[in-house]
């Protein structure tokens, strides 16, 4: 038999070893283990993706990211049943999820922040309340700067920027609201 289908039996037994097998191996640290559950399964995440991203590039991101958090949690993924597919749907809708929440969070604060500046003295040149934003922003605190970036710029869940910064969820949330109250106040002294 030549093709996809390679590591399939006739009786659809798989020869490269059932996909608990092969995340326990990605657990050890097996590389090919790994790359041969991506080839398995990437293309069911991909189009499942799909439908729940706005964009190929975000569905793109969400089957990474899916596969990125198989990565690093192999040593605590105990399948069910026979597939990691469900395992790995339900992750991909997970980051959907937060991808959403991230974004419509975003969008509020960026709504709130650039309506507050444009109700006051500041001209109707979106460009004046975005360099505002970007101004107010570099005041901070580096360390609160950087998770007011990645969670409100990039889109990050507060458990993404706690990995990207090695910081509990905790703390950013506190660095979060910290730097919020700070913006609101740096936006009461340009008002007054």
């Amino acid at each position: 038999m030549t093709g996809p289908l390679t590591h399939i039996t006739r009786h659809g037994a798989n020869v490269n070893g059932g996909d608990q097998e092969m995340i326990d191996r990605v657990a050890a640290g097996s590389q090919s283990a790994f790359d041969d559950l991506y080839r398995r399964h990437s293309d069911t995440v991909g189009r499942y993706a799909w439908g729940l991203a706005r964009s190929r590039d975000a569905a793109q991101e969400l089957v990474q990211d899916t596969f990125v958090t198989l990565w690093r949690n192999a040593a605590t993924i105990s399948l069910t049943g026979d597939s990691a597919i469900p395992w790995l749907l339900v992750t991909c809708r997970n980051h959907a999820l937060n991808a959403g929440r991230a974004e419509a969070r975003h969008q509020r604060i960026v709504q709130i922040i650039t309506r507050q500046r444009i109700t006051s003295t500041v001209p109707d040149d979106p460009t004046v309340s975005m360099r505002w934003i970007d101004d107010a922003i570099r005041r901070l605190p580096e360390h609160e700067a950087l998770v007011v970036h990645l969670c409100l710029v990039e889109g990050y869940s507060y458990k993404q920027a706690a990995a990207e910064l090695r910081l509990s969820e905790s703390a950013v949330a506190k660095r979060l609201e910290r730097a919020r109250t700070k913006l609101r106040e740096d936006l009461a002294d340009e008002r007054a």
